[in-house]
Parts: C-alpha cells; sequence; structure tokens
C-alpha cells in the first residue's frame, strides 16, 4: 500500500492528467448546469449561494454558528465574523493557526514549535474551547496540535461567534465558538492546481477539484487534496503535512439530500517541541539576566518527533417536507493517534554558569469520537408573521481512556549557551494505561420570534447532561469522574431595526465550563459558572455585502483557575477565583466597501479582573487591532496584506520572582517576562497571465519584527519569509 504522502499525491496526478479532458466538456456542461440550476431543491441553492458569496468577498449575508437558525448578521444578537475562502486565499493563508490571525480579536498563543507545541485562542480575555465542523460540536478538535495545523484548503468559510456560547454548544468559555465550515460540491465541472516555493525550503501543492458526476447532476463530488513541506523557521526543525477532504451529494428525491464526507489529515514533525528556553537565566548569588536567544534557536532535543493522524467520516441527511420545514440528520465518526517523543531543555531553573535541565517525555493519544445530531427547522405562523424555529438533539461521545501513561524524566544540560539540541535520549518507562473519555447529550430549541416587523426577540436554551473521566499515572490510574446533569443554559437575545440599515441588539447567555485545571494536589477544580452580556450596533449594506458591527460586553464567572505555581517538575498548578469580570468593547467591519475593493478591519479592548479588583489578564494582550484588504487594481493586478497589533503582555508572575531578590533582579525579570505592544505587516500581490493562470506573492512580516506569541517563554513568531505561488483553473 502507499504511504500516505503518496496516496493524495498519485491521485493528484491522475486527476490532472484527466484536466483535458474534464476542461474539454466544462463549457457545455456548465451551461447545463446553469439551466438545471433553477430545478434544484432549495437546500442545494441556499448552499451554493453561500459558496459563491464566500468566493468573492470577506464577509457572508446569513450565518447559523451563533443561533442554530440561518439569520443574517444583522439579525444575529451576538457579534459575528468570518474569514472566507476569498480571504484565505488573497493572504495566503495554508494552516488554522495562519488563517484565525485575521480574526479581528482573536489571541493565538503558543508554547514552543507552531508543529508540536502548545496552542491555544483567546478573545474577550477567555480562551476559545468551543468547535463546531460543519455545525456539529467536536469534542476532540481541541488537541492543540492538529488543529492549529490542519490545512485551511478544505475550508469555504471560518465563523467566529463572540461571547458565550450556550446556546451553540451548551458547555464552555465565554471566548466564543469558532465554526470550520467545509468546502462543498458545485453544480459546475471546475478545478484548480496550485504548486508553491517559500522561505526555509517551504513547498507546497494544493489540488481542488468539484463537478456535478452524471448528466442530470444529481450526484456532485468535491476532493481537495494538499501536501505541504518545510517552512519551519527553527534550526534542526522539519515539518510534513497532508490533508485530504473528499465530499459527495446526491439528490435521493428532489427534496432529500445526502452528503458523505472524508477528511484525513497526517503530519509528522521532527526535531521540535512544546515550550521553549525561559525568557531569564540566572541565580541569587549571580544575579539574572536576560535569556540571549532569537527565533531561530530551538531548545528541542534532535530526537524529539510527533506522528499525529486523523480520519472523520461525515454523513448528513437533509429533507424539506411540503411545508417549508426541514429535517437533518447527522452522524460522523473520527478517530486518531498521536504520538510524541519530547525534549525541551531551559525552560525553567537555569543557572547563571548556563547549567540547565532537559525536561523529556513521551506519551500516546488515540481519540474516537462518536457524534450524532437530529434536528427539526422551519417557520411557523403567529403574530401574523412567520416565525422562525429550531428543535434538535445531540450526542458526543469522545474515548481516550486506554493510552499508555509515561514517566517525566529530567536530563542535566551542561551548558545551555553551547546547547544544540544533541544530548542522551533519556529511557521512559510505562507506568500503566489512562487517559480520557467524555460523554454529551443535549436538547436544544430555539426561536426568532418578530413581534413587529422591526423587533425581534430570539429564546433559546439548552439542557446538557455531561460527564467526564480521567486517569492518569499522577493519581495511580485511579478513575476521577466528573459528572453534571440536567444543566440548564437559556440564552435570550433582541433585534431592533433602527432603520435601513442600523439595528441596536442585545444578548444574555449563562456559563457552565467543566475544568481540566488541577490545584497542587492534581485535583480538578469545580466547574465555572457565570453570565455573559452583549449590547450592541450592527450595520449592514449593500444586500449583505458589507456588514459593521460595535458591541460592550461583561462577562461574570466564579471557580476561574488561576495560574498560583509550578510544581518541582515545571507543571503548573492552579486556584480557583470567584467574582472574575471582564468588560471590554469591540469594533469590525467586513465586506466589499465598493467593487474590487475587499476589507475586513476590528479592534478589540477588554480587561479582566478578580473580585479583588486584581487584573488577570496579564499574559494576554488588553488591546487588539487587525486589518486585512485586497483591491483590484486591473482586471489583471490584485494587491492587498493585513496588519496586526497588539499592546504589550507581562508574562511574570509573582512566584517567578524568588524569595531574596533584589530590586535589580525583580526588574530584570520582569523585563525579560514582557512582550512589548508591537505590529505585523504582511503584504500580498496577485497577477493574472489570463482566465487560467496566476501567480500570487506573499511576504509575511515585511519589517522583520522580532515578536513572542507567549510573554512567559521564548517562543517566537516567525521571521521575514516569503511565498510564491503559481496557480491553473481548468
Amino acid at each position: 500500500m502507499l504511504p500516505f504522502t503518496l496516496r493524495p499525491l498519485a491521485a493528484a496526478i491522475g486527476l490532472v492528467l484527466a484536466m483535458p479532458a474534464w476542461a474539454q466538456q466544462n463549457a457545455a456542461d456548465n451551461d447545463a448546469a446553469a439551466r438545471s440550476t433553477t430545478t434544484l431543491s432549495p437546500i442545494i441553492t441556499r448552499a451554493l449561494a453561500n459558496e459563491r458569496e464566500s468566493a468573492i468577498n470577506y464577509t457572508t449575508p446569513n450565518s447559523t454558528a451563533a443561533t442554530g437558525l440561518n439569520l443574517s448578521l444583522r439579525e444575529t444578537p451576538q457579534s459575528v465574523s468570518v474569514v472566507t475562502a476569498r480571504q484565505i486565499e488573497d493572504q495566503g493563508t495554508t494552516t488554522v493557526d495562519e488563517t484565525l490571525a485575521l480574526l479581528p480579536g482573536v489571541f493565538h498563543r503558543t508554547w514552543g514549535n507552531r508543529s508540536a507545541g502548545y496552542n491555544s485562542y483567546l478573545s474577550r480575555g477567555y480562551e476559545i474551547d468551543n468547535y463546531l465542523i460543519d455545525g456539529a460540536n467536536l469534542f476532540g478538535f481541541d488537541d492543540s496540535q492538529s488543529k492549529n495545523n490542519t490545512d485551511s484548503a478544505i475550508y469555504e468559510s471560518i465563523n467566529f461567534v463572540r461571547g458565550a456560547t450556550g446556546l451553540a454548544s451548551g458547555i464552555g468559555d465565554p471566548g466564543g465558538v469558532i465554526e470550520f465550515v467545509r468546502k462543498k460540491p458545485t453544480v459546475d465541472r471546475r478545478a484548480s492546481l496550485e504548486v508553491g516555493a517559500g522561505s526555509w525550503r517551504h513547498y507546497r501543492t494544493m489540488l481542488d477539484a468539484s463537478g456535478a458526476l452524471n448528466d442530470d447532476h444529481s450526484l456532485r463530488g468535491r476532493v481537495v487534496v494538499a501536501l505541504d513541506d518545510g517552512g519551519e523557521w527553527q534550526r534542526r526543525a522539519k515539518q510534513h503535512r497532508g490533508t485530504f477532504w473528499g465530499v459527495l451529494e446526491y439528490d435521493l428525491a428532489p427534496a432529500t439530500l445526502l452528503t458523505v464526507g472524508l477528511q484525513h489529515d497526517q503530519e509528522r514533525s521532527i526535531g521540535s517541541s512544546m515550550h521553549s528556553f525561559n525568557p531569564f537565566y540566572g541565580d541569587l548569588k549571580n544575579g539574572f539576566r536576560p535569556m540571549p536567544f532569537g527565533p531561530r534557536d530551538n531548545a528541542s532535543a534532535r530526537w524529539a518527533y510527533r506522528n499525529a493522524h486523523r480520519t472523520e467520516l461525515s454523513t448528513r441527511l437533509e429533507h424539506e417536507l411540503a411545508n417549508g420545514w426541514h429535517v437533518n440528520a447527522r452522524y460522523s465518526y473520527a478517530t486518531g493517534e498521536n504520538r510524541q517523543l519530547y525534549g525541551i531543555a531551559g525552560t525553567f531553573g537555569v543557572q547563571s554558569d548556563g547549567s540547565a535541565r532537559l525536561v523529556g517525555g513521551y506519551w500516546e493519544h488515540a481519540p474516537k469520537e462518536h457524534i450524532l445530531d437530529l434536528s427539526v427547522t422551519g417557520d411557523y405562523a403567529w403574530l401574523g408573521r412567520g416565525q422562525a424555529f429550531k428543535l434538535g438533539l445531540s450526542y458526543n461521545h469522545m474515548d481516550d481512556f486506554d493510552t499508555p501513561q509515561f514517566d517525566r524524566e529530567i536530563v542535566p544540560v551542561a551548558n545551555i549557551f553551547t546547547y544544540d539540541g544533541t544530548i542522551d535520549q533519556p529511557v521512559f518507562t510505562d507506568r500503566g494505561r489512562g487517559g480520557d473519555k467524555k460523554r454529551m447529550a443535549s436538547l436544544y430549541g430555539v426561536t426568532n420570534v418578530y413581534f413587529t416587523d422591526r423587533w425581534s426577540v430570539l429564546l433559546g436554551t439548552r439542557l446538557v447532561n455531561w460527564k467526564s473521566s480521567n486517569r492518569t499515572l499522577y493519581n495511580d490510574f485511579a478513575t476521577v469522574e466528573q459528572k453534571e446533569s440536567a444543566i440548564f443554559t437559556p440564552y435570550l437575545g433582541t433585534v431592533l431595526k433602527l432603520n435601513g440599515w442600523l439595528s441596536a441588539y442585545g444578548s444574555y447567555s449563562t456559563i457552565f465550563k467543566p475544568q481540566e485545571n488541577e490545584d497542587i494536589n492534581r485535583h480538578r477544580l469545580d466547574p465555572e459558572k457565570g453570565a455573559a452580556i452583549e449590547l450592541g450596533l450592527k450595520g449592514q449594506w449593500m444586500d449583505g455585502k458589507l456588514n459593521a458591527a460595535a458591541s460592550v460586553f461583561q462577562t461574570r464567572k466564579d471557580n476561574v483557575a488561576s495560574q498560583a505555581g509550578r510544581r518541582d517538575d515545571g507543571t503548573s498548578y492552579y486556584v480557583a477565583v470567584d467574582g472574575a469580570k471582564a468588560r471590554g468593547v469591540e469594533l469590525m467591519v467586513q465586506g466589499e466597501p465598493r467593487k474590487g475593493w475587499l476589507l475586513t478591519a476590528g479592534y478589540t479592548h477588554v480587561r479582566s479582573k478578580d473580585a479583588e479588583g486584581r487584573y488577570l489578564d496579564a499574559d494576554w494582550p488588553v488591546n487588539m487591532f487587525t486589518l486585512s484588504s485586497s483591491h483590484d487594481l486591473t482586471d489583471r493586478f490584485t494587491v492587498g496584506g493585513d496588519l496586526q497589533w497588539q499592546s504589550k503582555m507581562l508574562g511574570a508572575q509573582a512566584y517567578d520572582i524568588p524569595d531574596g531578590a533584589t530590586a535589580e533582579d525583580a526588574r530584570i525579570i520582569n523585563e525579560a517576562d514582557t512582550q512589548k505592544a508591537y505590529a505585523l505587516v504582511n503584504l500580498s500581490v496577485r497577477y493574472r497571465f489570463d482566465r487560467h493562470l496566476s501567480v500570487r506573492v506573499n511576504l509575511g512580516n515585511v519589517f522583520d519584527k522580532r515578536y513572542r506569541t507567549s510573554a512567559s517563554s521564548l517562543s517566537f513568531g516567525a521571521p521575514r519569509n516569503i511565498m510564491a505561488t503559481l496557480r491553473y483553473d481548468f
């Protein structure tokens, strides 16, 4: 059997060889497809409309991510933004982490190498821990590396709903929910092939082919294959990844649609690990100094690696009833494996003479997840108007409960300043079998009621049963269970149309979040509970081609995990804090202000405090600004770019400053643990030779800004880089 990296390549070559025959019939087939579009079911017609808008604009007229109802952004009583396929192509982003950087108000925090490090995304002062794929909740997508490195070529759009997610997911932080919408088949036949090369031996190939597969266009398919190699800026680090997405749609009847999809991701990284060097070194006797390492320096051992793969099979059956109501049944099964051997030097306790320690370990994860969702959606008549309604039942079961658990080992490093990754690999002892198991069942309902032509109220709730089981070597493999029944998360929103283009809105939602953070005795903290309120204005122009919003928000939570220190092995422990509040303001605009000019811009300010008024947000930026744009100068020439600015971050905690340190030592440690405010500028230019062939050049970090992605670690973002991509549309 061919290895993974060759199987999609062989398929891609076969498809490319077939392109001339495909292209020869395109004109006739697409004319027929255009004629047949008028006879397609409303299910397909709506999907095609959304796909077309995503391909030409930086916004979308409607979204279901926030409420489950297909509402315009102006009708949705919560802040929503989107990255479309057009924006992904213009800005040349190839991974989820690069793409999410285009979303206003989202901060990506990384500890270590981007391929093998820990990754988290934050918004409004909280972690984003809820993800939807094509509308379905996905527990297993919280593996930070796999999420971070998934190829963005398979997505039609990425939607982000800010704030509490009780209605969308039932449980989770009020940072928001991100929905990944994968590409769907088209009726017309089309295909594109991209090849690219860039800095640090970065090579990339992407194929996207779609169209009807029979004469009456009742069977449609799409295949996306992406192969990506290189692009790591750290010395000794290498990465290889590949993504396959294949989907079929079949009209079982004029009003019944069956969709079957298969996604496979595989990645391998060598010479990279999570975490990085500590920002400072020294001791009480000799004083402290900033660590003199930069973006290309690598704390990982040469023998470190990560191998991971994930496969998901998804099915969906949609039926439109005679009265216009829709019945939707969805099931998916995902399985994967993640093996990581890591070794990181100098993460803590580096002495003045350079003597340090390397923390090494090995882990395996093999999560399996079943997802089931049944829903019915439609309009009912009340108050002389059609009112939208949705009722559904969902079930998630994620099992990673039987994987080997290994001891971590600490190895002395003679001199961190001459360390080049060459060090003996420790022997890691298999201590037993453990892992996690999670189950969640939800009953949800939502309705949007128009009391007048201008005033609507959205009412919704989820009733959730949740259970988690965990066993690790740290608790001697005793099963620790957390269980919550009948979790009630109500949601209330309202929208008032002030005129033909401006609306005022408000929303209230409760918060419930089970925790995996542990206290000093490795006992998990109690679930976080609270509420979120949001008020704002929304504008929409040109039939939804341009959207803008301004909002203020506040969240309040109890049992919030606050990092309290580090154990002897370098791991962090937490305490629960009550009365934590986050307040902020957001401004955003997305869309096409005028023909040929596409724009996304947003500003976020947020502060978090505990009950005593102490700030909780020192290690992420209080202020963020994002601007992304492209402009068609002619029908052949397009220029664009993006600007990302954030205020400073403070990584130093009280426990980082040892007892007995002088005022000068404390100052040095605080400065070393601070990432100052910075701005990144990325530019792009595209030239179309004809309607088939084009070339795009993306220049990243134009001014070669040196910046850290985590204030408490020397984990750096990419230096100046360039990528050139040649594209052929068949």
